[in-house]
């Protein structure tokens, strides 16, 4: 009975119970829909919360986590499908006689597709969940610049003598001294980039000291460079330590420590220190004085910058001071004034650039006041320096120019100043001369004046961005002693200096008329408790910035003696609440609270004259009716103020001379004004017409259109970036702007339903006239030149059109011009785009066209006409499921096609792709089965980065060798090419043709993926058997090679001899298990990081050790590899060969998982029976050690006298289980973490004789699932870490 009873069960199962479920289809077909709308509305939402973060990073410079961005890519996927089903719905009924019948089998299907899409879309949100952060800021690979170095002779040898110290592996500090002025920090860059270039270093850092060190600004200098974050710690001595740790870390890299005044612990005071086993990270100092050199450099190591000889000098005067022939105006005058100058290459250039293009009594006035100069005593300055850059601040076209570049010497030294910021400095303190009608006028004349400074070699060019400019340090003492003695504007550098202005010298300090605090440490601390005493002040600056996250407070009186003040500049400070004595700065006209903490700020509204309010980065929720009364202010700056929420009514429309706003682009509680019985709470956009002098609108961002008036935006806007429409979050062009340093004064972003809102709302002429523009939705159009602009877009330099499912073609045209300035185009999901450009166009269209991005646009089969793709910089084409050439040959049929500018190409999802670019051969000549992607008439000289992911292709290259040779070899077609990414390939057997693998000298990364078929990277073209001999190294420049779930991968490249008798002998299954990935003929000697996952290889290198012993261990190959991950690769009983095993002295992370038959990590190459004798200690510089889901693994590393008697008395098991992990063959002394995880057959971690070999560094072990291990630390390690 119980039989019957379990067979009835089975057949309810397997019967009953699918058509039940079949059946629930129909009958829950509204409840699984109305499931699907819900689900999509939290994966809007859940998507929007992400991009809002993802954009918050990436406007902070960060990178996005890669999945995070996979996410985010593929979510539209999962939306469309959605929206897909809801143009289905319509089957769900049939309509029968005008009555409308459930047509069953489509609610079956319907019904059954929305649960799965449930269960998809569940799935994504709870990826999304999953997400700890988003972002993560990039390591920055620092290049160095030295933009205006000089080669001088004299100095060459003192360059190549301290190259070959920084290569001596005894030698880790060495140190440059010289005068002031005589191109000290220009050496040392240039030290450091050509010991980059010859990779003696990956990277190098300069920080400056000066003469008054911010040690915590030093530290965070280096620490932002290494991507690590200091600002949870407040205590210099525990900032050291974290970067100590982190600098422990790295391998090759050199820090340049500028500016050294007086000795300083470089370890306790600010973390910079090495290991003794760092022996290629190194300490450049530099300083005017031998003595701060003397105590931490040994003397051979200091080097001296001398003077330049008479010959180099006047060379260098010429250059600067003359036209580009060179040749001197004046030769009598010149080589007289050179010869003040005194061979110092600062003083040269200062003077040159002063008497450029001046008549004869310039020169000789000049000449005059260099030998009558007599300058006050500045430590560590040349007389001759101080004079020349005081003669060329004299030399200054105007009072305007002088003025501002001692308002630069208020700043840090070093530090990046904003002309921006200066603008706002110098408009309140009146700087400029005549009338100053708008803020253009005074960003124009500041323009110029930073331009005349620039080329009188007083001021330089930023690090960061076009809008910056800094100051040299030696210009900058002088201008400081300049302006205090003229100006009585005192830079106070230090607290003791701060102390004897309060205390000892009241006059000095009551006399002032600009205060500088901004290079004071902890100021606000020793700031008085009571009224400042200022009568005379105009500028105080104060930073309150000490690296905590505690703001300092400043006295509530603290202002009331300082009416005559103009401009004031607090940041980091606690002004929660205002100080009372706030109200008594009636002369105010420029405030800046910066990153501030701020509460009420109505008191702020009683200062009549403010012109300029700058409230960036500080935490302000409501912006409140008394700052309406400021009806003075020309510039409002809210950017940044991430918890602004209120605008009260009308306090924007108040501002009648406000001419520039920029608003934080998270606020978004714009209201309508004039709703009956709706009392407005918040501002208006209305508000904006009744500021006639509105110039720039920043950061305006209106979720909702339909609170918009018509018309807001006039003619006299110049400046914007808006965003309008309600899925937009922060621009992708503003992040372009950010990576590719373009920065874009008109930026539009819109997402309209219909294209005929842009005439109800008025935004057509906002539109055209824009410089940067995104369009999103605007249905009802079919082409976007000439619906949107009869006249071609001549201004706009970057379009991206997204999600419209009507337009046909982006440019329909007779003959016009269209996109005369268009430097970037994005294109995604236009779903109906047959052609972008569709016509005949002028010659001049698309002329400045670099980047091109088109996504999910499935009637698309090309992209661009030869004589418009050849001009591209980087092209990206995904998902466009109809294209079949990427550029459209117009051209003649046996001609070169070259594309000499293209950097950057990626393919990706193009199921009908067959080749790049046509040749136009007769289809009856070739298959498509043999049509290579790029032919052999294709030439990309310039291309860097190739991706190619899944496309169905069937080769890459032509395989016609002797084409190659003429073509590439010569010529260089794809020479330049440094990194390759191929994935989801499934139709490639092999990837690179050996002809054109010989001629890639510049690759650094190679990945290959998910290619089902590959047999081999790099295949032979020759149609003979003869084995492949390689006059190049394969790769000689290869950093990063991963391989990845290739399952028929044999090899790099086949060596044919051994293939051949193989062959013969076993058949091809055992050729491929037989034959190693890196056979004799691979040498990747700069190869730093190996990933090997999911292949089905048998061995990784070759197991003839004297093969190895002449490729590898006396040529290095392979010597470089610093990190190496295997994972799922079934088939390797070992890894490492010992003879290669013994050259892996850069080893520093050896990650193993889930090989399922490996016994050893390095295996013997010797074919006898003998002890394996290592010369080297194996991977001395190992620190990170992970073996995990290996059930077979016995031991590193065999003995193999052990081996023998084991195996005779009790068989292998018994073998495995008494070796340790760690025998006496096994030395890693550097070790510091251990992780063991699933080893079945390990019994024993530590051999008792190797204990005292890791007792040293040995900071962390974990082990899990090793279910046979007896014990795991021995007394001899209770300290370190176990879990």
């Amino acid at each position: 009975m119980d039989v019957v009873i379990a067979i009835v069960a089975k057949i309810d199962e397997y019967t009953v119970a699918p058509v039940g479920r079949q059946i629930g289809y129909v009958f829950s077909y509204r409840s699984n829909r109305d499931n699907l709308d819900s689900k999509i509305r939290q994966l809007e939402h859940k998507k929007n919360r992400l991009q809002h973060s993802v954009d918050e990073a990436k406007n902070n410079g960060h990178e996005i986590e890669a999945d995070v961005q996979e996410w985010l890519d593929r979510v539209p996927g999962v939306t469309e499908e959605a929206r897909n089903f809801r143009r289905d719905e319509g089957r769900a009924n049939t309509r029968c006689l005008n009555v409308s019948f459930p047509n069953l089998v489509w609610r079956h299907r319907l019904s059954r597709k929305a649960k799965k899409m449930v269960q998809s879309i569940t799935s994504e949100i709870q990826v999304a969940d999953g997400f700890d952060r988003v972002s993560y800021l990039p390591t920055r690979q620092s290049s160095i610049r030295n933009k205006g170095y000089e080669e001088f002779g004299s100095r060459m040898s003192t360059l190549r003598m301290m190259l070959e110290a920084l290569r001596d592996p005894n030698v880790n500090m060495i140190g440059l001294y010289g005068m002031g002025g005589v191109g000290k920090t220009m050496l040392a860059k240039e030290v450091a980039r050509k010991a980059m270039e010859e990779k003696i270093f990956s990277q190098a850092i300069l920080v400056t000291v000066s003469q008054n060190p911010d040690y915590k600004s030093i530290q965070q200098e280096i620490a932002g460079k290494l991507d690590l974050k200091l600002d949870d710690l407040t205590s210099l001595s525990a900032r050291a330590d974290r970067l100590r740790s982190r600098l422990r870390q790295e391998k090759m890299i050199l820090i340049i420590v500028d500016d050294v005044w007086k000795r300083i612990d470089l370890d306790d005071d600010v973390g910079i220190s090495f290991g003794s086993d760092q022996k290629q990270c190194k300490i450049l100092l530099t300083s005017r004085f031998y003595n701060a050199l003397k105590n931490d450099v040994s003397n051979k190591n200091i080097f001296e910058v001398g003077k330049l000889s008479e010959s180099e000098s006047m060379d260098l005067f010429n250059k600067t001071a003359n036209d580009s022939d060179g040749k001197p105006q004046f030769p009598d005058l010149a080589t007289q004034i050179v010869k003040e100058c005194d061979g110092l290459p600062l003083a040269i250039t200062v003077v040159g650039s002063a008497l450029r293009k001046q008549p004869c009594p310039v020169w000789e006035n000049a000449l005059d006041e260099l030998r009558m100069s007599s300058p006050n005593n500045i430590e560590g300055m040349h007389e001759r320096v101080y004079s020349s850059v005081k003669l060329s601040y004299n030399y200054l076209p105007s009072e305007e120019a002088k003025s501002l570049l001692l308002l630069c010497s208020l700043f840090p030294e070093d530090a990046d100043i904003d002309t921006g910021d200066l603008l706002k400095y110098a408009l309140g303190l009146g700087l400029f001369q005549g009338p100053i009608r708008n803020l253009k006028m005074a960003k124009n004349r500041m323009f110029t004046l930073v331009e005349n400074l620039q080329r009188s070699s007083l001021l330089l060019d930023g690090s960061y961005g076009k809008d910056k400019v800094k100051l040299h340090d030696v210009i900058r003492d002088v201008a400081i002693d300049m302006s205090s003695k003229e100006r009585r504007w005192y830079n106070i550098r230090n607290l003791d200096e701060l102390d004897e202005y309060m205390t000892r010298d009241h006059k000095k300090f009551k006399d002032a008329v600009a205060i500088s605090l901004l290079s004071c440490t902890n100021v606000i601390e020793q700031l008085p408790d009571e009224r400042l005493e200022g009568p005379q002040l105009q500028l105080l600056s104060i930073d309150g910035y000490h690296g905590g996250s505690s703001y300092g407070q400043i006295a509530d009186r603290f202002l009331e003696g300082l009416k005559a003040l103009r401009v004031l500049y607090l940041r980091c400070v606690n002004l929660d609440p205002l100080p009372s004595s706030f109200p008594f700065l009636q002369n105010l006209r420029t405030l800046r609270l910066i990153e501030c903490r701020l509460g009420n700020i109505a008191p702020i509204g009683e200062l009549k004259n403010l012109e300029i309010l700058d409230l960036s980065e500080s935490e302000v929720v409501e912006l409140g009716s008394e700052i309406g009364q400021l009806t003075r202010l020309r510039v409002l700056d809210l950017g940044r103020c991430y918890k602004l929420r209120v605008i009260q009514p009308n306090v924007l429309g108040s501002l009648r001379n406000l001419e520039c706003l920029k608003l934080s682009y998270r606020f978004e509680n714009w209201e309508v004004e004039g709703v009956k019985g709706c009392e407005r709470r918040n501002a208006s956009l209305s508000e904006l017409k009744n500021l006639p002098q509105l110039s720039s609108l920043l950061d305006l961002r209106i979720p909702n259109v339909n609170v918009l008036p018509k018309d807001i935006f006039g003619e006299k806007l110049e400046s914007y970036s808006i965003q309008l429409g309600t899925s937009l979050t922060a621009s992708e062009i503003f992040h372009y702007g950010y990576k590719y340093g373009t920065h874009y004064y008109r930026v539009l972003s819109m997402e309209l339903e219909r294209s005929c809102q842009l005439d109800e709302l008025g935004l057509g002429n906002l539109l055209r006239r824009s410089d940067a523009i995104e369009l999103y939705g605007l249905e009802g159009m079919y082409s976007v030149i000439y619906e949107l602009d009869k006249e071609g877009f001549p201004h706009c330099k970057h379009l991206r059109v997204a999600d419209n499912a009507g337009i046909l073609y982006i440019v329909k045209s007779v003959g016009q011009t269209a996109f005369l300035n268009l430097e970037i185009l994005s294109l995604e999901i236009l779903v109906k785009l047959e052609k972008i450009c569709h016509g005949r166009l002028a010659p001049d269209s698309f002329r400045n066209l670099r980047r091109l991005s088109v996504f999910k646009c499935d009637r698309l089969k090309s992209i661009f006409c030869f004589s418009i793709a050849k001009l591209l910089e980087e092209i990206e084409v995904m998902d466009c499921e109809m294209i079949e050439e990427i550029v459209d040959n117009d051209e003649a049929i046996n001609a070169k096609i070259e594309f000499p500018r293209l950097r950057s190409l990626r393919l990706e999802e193009l199921p009908q792709i067959l080749q790049y670019c046509s040749d136009h051969q007769p289809k009856s000549t070739t298959t498509t089965s043999s049509i290579p992607l790029f032919n052999e008439k294709v030439e990309f000289s310039n291309l860097e980065s190739l991706r190619l992911l899944n496309l169905n292709i069937r080769k890459v290259w032509s395989g016609q060798l002797q084409c190659y040779q003429k073509t590439l070899v010569d010529q260089g077609a794809f020479g330049n090419l440094s990194k390759i990414i191929v994935s989801g390939c499934d139709n490639l057997k092999a990837l690179i043709p050996l002809s054109l693998a010989t001629t890639l000298e510049h690759l650094r990364t190679l990945e290959v993926d998910k290619c089902k078929v590959m047999e081999e990277i790099v295949y032979s073209t020759e149609e003979s058997e003869e084995e492949i001999r390689l006059e190049n190294i394969l790769f000689p420049k290869l950093r990063f090679l991963s391989l990845s779930w290739i399952p028929n991968l044999v090899t790099i490249i086949k060596d044919s001899k051994s293939t051949r008798t193989d062959n013969e002998a076993e058949g091809i299954d055992s050729v491929a298990y037989n034959q190693p990935l890196f056979n004799s003929k691979v040498e990747f000697s700069n190869l730093e990081s190996l990933r090997l996952l999911n292949l089905n290889i048998g061995k990784v290198w070759s197991g003839q050790l004297q093969c190895y012993q002449k490729t590898l261990v006396d040529q290095g190959a392979f010597g470089n590899l610093s990190k190496i991950f295997v994972s799922g690769c079934d088939n390797l009983r070992a890894l490492i060969p010992s003879s290669l095993a013994t050259t892996l002295e850069h080893l520093r992370t050896l990650e193993i998982d889930k090989c399922k038959v490996m016994e050893e990590i390095i295996c013997s190459t010797e074919e006898s029976e003998e002890e394996i004798r290592l010369e080297n200690i194996l991977f001395p510089k190992l620190q990170f050690l992970s073996l995990s889901w290996i059930p077979n693994l016995g031991t590193i590393i065999k003995d193999s006298k052990s081996t023998r008697i084991d195996n005779e008395a009790e068989g292998i098991d018994s073998v495995a289980y008494n070796r340790p992990l760690f025998n006496s063959k096994v030395e890693f002394s550097n070790m510091k973490e251990l992780y063991l995880q699933s080893l079945n057959s390990l019994q024993m971690i530590w051999d008792m004789q190797l204990l005292e070999k890791f007792d040293n560094n040995l900071t962390r072990v974990i082990v899990k699932k090793c279910d046979n291990l007896k014990s795991l630390i021995p007394s001899s390690l209770c300290e370190v870490s176990c879990i």
